[in-house]
């Protein structure tokens, strides 16, 4: 069952190799995509210029007989 699963992850990771070395382009345009993304999300993420580092407080209800 382990090697089955391994000769399909290796087929897998074939055919996706073969796709990009055959379609560089798409490849391209793909990580440039990825990266305009970060830069866009790194520009409009809030950041909070005092972050709260007080300890949580968990209430704990316990009850005696």
């Amino acid at each position: 069952m382990g090697r089955h699963r391994d000769e399909e992850s290796a087929i897998v990771l074939n055919r996706i190799t073969e796709t990009a070395l055959k379609y560089p382009g798409i490849v391209l345009i793909a990580i440039v995509g990825v990266i305009l993304g970060g830069i866009h999300q790194y520009r409009v993420m809030p950041v909070d210029a005092f972050p709260d580092i007080s300890p949580v407080m968990v209430p704990v209800f316990a009850e005696g007989h």
